[in-house]
């Protein structure tokens, strides 16, 4: 890939400014893909995390790691950072996050951010209320958007809630946190700690879920399922740039999802869906937003129609079949921030597909228990040519050897302390 970054330095265009590419626990993907997306073509990268080990922080890609230990929680400790990094380098570098924790802390520093450097979060006022659901459903309605029914629960008990939901919205349904960090309380169960959405068959499903929730319940929208399997949503991926107009975008169809139902891609094919880009970039110049939008849509099994989901202010886990396809958003949003002259428009790829291997395997489980996916079917998608891995790339192998060393310390632990106990 380095033959990339000589290709856009020939041009004249390519700054020394750093990339700081925010990093966060509990969501590895979305950086590593910035950080390759970026440093591929020249662009000197920054990691910031909250933790050490990170396998961004192992690529090739990354020429230094800056460890904020859980800045997401505590914004003041990346502002530190970000002041730190200025005083030394000299310039202010552009910062990425890449997921909503991260994204999160980002926006509380809003008023002092452009002190020490350049965010490509555009307009923190419409990002922030993209990433609350409650507010986003609110821009929905003002601009007429195509979102299933969706409304919040209410009232002072579960039975209560229960009796507003049955008049409105019937089973199967989805059940959401309202903001990214709603589910968060470590007083919840394990399958709701970084659970974008549950998918509830029955009443009875429903009544325990709304129990377990406890005090989040009041911070939970629920949601009309839309008809169709997995492989019915897709994703669209933009660059609006500063001055308003569309830079370039890209589409993806979800093949397999994690947790499966109600998350997010985990194997991923580019397609051509030109009438589907169109109509979200024409829906992001409707509401006015700046920025990288990763826009996620379900297509109605029945109807044909797409069905808007949510507008994400940031790239997706997935971002890195949208470089490898010759769009490279990341790199738009750099040259943007800082003015500089974007890279040549190249001829898109269709047909490439992406896999998280860990994230897939897991999905497969519950698809195989299902009857959705048998396991030949399955070691099939495999083997696609050219299929881009998460983790797995032979010029940058840095990261796939940091993730197996720390899977098999963790398993000998475990192993280790179950002999303990026995």
């Amino acid at each position: 890939m380095m033959n990339h970054a000589k290709q856009f330095a020939g041009q004249g265009k390519l700054s020394r400014i750093p990339a700081v590419v925010l990093s966060c626990l509990g969501a590895p993907e979305a950086d590593l893909n910035v950080v390759r997306s970026l440093g591929s073509y020249g662009v000197p990268v920054i990691l910031l995390s909250e933790y050490t080990n990170a396998p961004a922080s192992a690529s090739k890609y990354c020429y230094r790691t800056v460890v904020a230990p859980m800045f997401t929680q505590r914004p003041d400790r990346l502002f530190d950072a970000l002041q730190a990094l200025y005083e030394e380098l000299g310039v202010k570098p552009v910062v990425f996050p890449t997921a909503d924790t991260d994204l999160h802390a980002l926006l509380k520093l809003t008023d002092r951010i452009n002190e020490v450097a350049i965010s490509s979060v555009i307009d923190s006022g419409l990002t922030a209320r993209l990433t609350d659901k409650s507010e986003f459903h609110k821009i929905a309605d003002e601009y007429k958007l195509p979102v299933p029914k969706t409304v919040p629960i209410q009232g002072d008990s579960v039975e209560q809630a229960l009796q507003r939901i049955m008049g409105e919205i019937d089973f199967p349904l989805i059940l959401k946190p309202a903001n990214p960090t709603a589910w968060h309380d470590p007083s919840l169960p394990d399958e709701f700690v970084g659970s974008k959405a549950m998918l509830v068959e029955n009443k009875n499903a429903l009544e325990c879920i709304l129990r377990q929730l406890g005090s989040c319940l009041e911070n939970t929208l629920i949601q009309e399922f839309i008809p169709g399997d997995d492989a019915e949503h897709y994703d669209v991926h933009i660059y609006m740039g500063r001055d308003g107009k569309a830079k370039a975008s890209y589409c993806g169809r979800k093949i397999r999802i994690y947790p499966p139902h109600a998350g997010s891609g985990c194997y991923v094919e580019s397609v051509r869906e030109q009438v589907l880009e169109e109509q979200a970039i024409n829906m992001l110049q409707l509401i006015r937003y700046r920025g990288l939008a990763n826009i996620n849509y379900k297509r109605h099994a029945q109807t044909g129609t797409f069905r808007l989901f949510e507008i994400n202010p940031r790239v997706s886990q997935w971002s890195i079949l949208a470089m490898r396809s010759e769009v490279n958003l990341p790199l738009y949003a750099y040259c943007d921030a800082l003015e500089i002259g974007m890279p040549d428009c190249k001829e898109r790829q269709y047909g490439l597909r992406y896999i998280n291997e860990r994230n897939d395997l897991r999905a497969f489980k519950t698809y195989w228990r299902e009857g959705s996916w048998t396991f030949w079917k399955y070691m099939v998608t495999w083997l696609w040519r050219p299929l881009i891995m998460q983790f797995w790339n032979l010029e940058d192998l840095g990261p796939v050897k940091l993730v197996v060393r720390k899977t098999m310390a963790e398993r000998l632990w475990s192993r280790s302390q179950s002999d303990v106990a026995e």
